[in-house]
């Protein structure tokens, strides 16, 4: 099974500290019908899909992280998740 990661909040405070929300999801790359860009037409898409949560973090820091940094935590992070395999955009580099 698949997993990615959404950012869902980063709140810096002016004493220097951060706290960031990811959720984290699983899902599979399908092909389905959707309405086309013409808001008619019906095409067949094949992506990703999210279809469930799997878990919610929470990190508390003394510093702030830049999101470059931000985003390499939630990919090491998804990384942990059993069973799962991250998607392709949110892979380790």
């Amino acid at each position: 099974m698949l997993a990615d990661f959404k950012i869902r909040y980063v709140n810096n405070t002016d004493d220097g500290k951060q706290l960031i929300a990811f959720r984290f999801y699983e899902g599979a790359i399908t092909t389905e019908d959707e309405i086309g860009l013409d808001g008619v037409t019906e095409e067949s898409v094949t992506r990703y899909r999210r279809s469930a949560v799997l878990s919610a973090l929470n990190v508390t820091r003394d510093t702030q992280l830049s999101e470059a940094d931000i985003d390499a935590l939630g990919r090491v992070e998804l990384a942990k998740i059993p069973d799962h395999d991250p998607i392709e955009e949110q892979e380790i580099a």
